[in-house]
Formats: structure tokens, C-alpha cells, sequence
């Protein structure tokens, strides 16, 4: 093989090696922690829903998946949600309407629906018209946890709000 031919295959296996190993550029890095929301309907009954440090999370005491801090979660084998860098929510790779600002806040068809408060509450007008298993119209959620994981822990609440349906059923209380 001459020289020539030696240095375009060089050339090549060098461009296939960085393609192979580039980031991604819709990716992100979601800072993971331990924190809680706390949902209190208006009838009383309470669910909590708690992201421990290494991003597993739970509802009412059950495992239902866990938060990666490249912004995955994988509820099922075949259920996969992404969060991208232009704040939009993948499910198995198609496109939504929903996704999660930087700051935590949720949005639907582009508007915002769910933020953080200064006072620790989550509101917005998607707790007003909800239809929900688990969260009803009216419904007040206190959030607990550091400002950084706010965006990994609305991202959970998210999964739960937009496929609440498909999680397991919260545990039954015991007497």
C-alpha cells in the first residue's frame, strides 16, 4: 500500500473515531438530587413523589423509575422519555408538547402550565383543569429539595402527569 493510500485511510478511521465519540449536541447535563413533592388534593388524600440522590425515583413509597443526568428516563422497556437541550421532551424519540425550562418550569403546546414558586409550592394553570389518577383540580404541591434539582425533579413529575396511567399504583396504606 503506498504512502498516499495509508494516509486517507489514516484520515478516514481518524474522522469515524471522532463521529463515533462526539457528544451529543441535543443532549443535556441534569443535575440529580434528592428531593419531594408533596401532592395534597382537595378531598385530603396526599402522594408523594421522591427523587432520591441517585435519581431514583418513587411514588408513595413504590419504585416507578429513575432520572440519569444526561436527561433519560426509561419508565418500560419500550417507554423512553429525553429531555433536550431546547428544553422539548422526546417519548421514544418522537416529539411532544410538553417540556421543562431550565428553571423548572413545565410547558404545554409552548405556554406555561407549572412553575416553582419562591414559597416552595409548585402552581400553574394545569392544577386547575387536571384530570388526573392521581392529582385532582385544585390540587396544592409543595416542593422540597435544592433550586438546582428543580428541573430533574419537574421532569419526573412530568412523566407521572403525562403517563400517570401506565405507572404502577401507588401502595395502599397501612392501617
Amino acid at each position: 500500500m503506498s504512502t498516499r493510500s495509508w494516509l486517507r485511510l489514516l484520515s478516514v478511521a481518524f474522522l469515524v473515531a471522532l463521529t463515533a465519540c462526539a457528544k451529543d449536541p441535543l443532549a443535556i447535563s441534569l443535575k440529580i438530587g434528592p428531593a419531594t413533592v408533596t401532592i395534597t388534593n382537595p378531598a385530603g388524600d396526599k402522594h408523594a413523589l421522591v427523587m432520591a440522590a441517585d435519581g431514583a425515583v418513587t411514588l408513595d413509597n413504590t419504585a416507578v423509575f429513575q432520572v440519569r443526568s444526561n436527561g433519560r428516563i426509561q419508565v418500560y422497556e419500550k417507554l423512553g422519555f429525553r429531555l433536550l437541550k431546547d428544553d422539548s421532551v422526546l417519548v421514544n424519540g418522537q416529539a411532544t408538547n410538553v417540556g421543562i425550562r431550565g428553571n423548572g418550569t413545565f410547558i404545554m403546546d409552548g405556554a406555561d402550565q407549572l412553575a416553582f414558586t419562591s414559597d416552595g409550592e409548585i402552581s400553574g394553570p394545569l392544577l386547575r383543569d387536571i384530570d388526573h389518577p392521581l392529582i385532582k383540580a385544585g390540587a396544592t404541591l409543595a416542593y422540597q429539595g435544592s433550586p438546582e434539582v428543580r428541573r430533574a425533579m419537574m421532569f419526573a413529575l412530568s412523566v407521572v402527569l403525562t403517563r400517570g396511567e401506565q405507572l404502577p399504583a401507588p401502595a395502599a396504606p397501612t392501617p
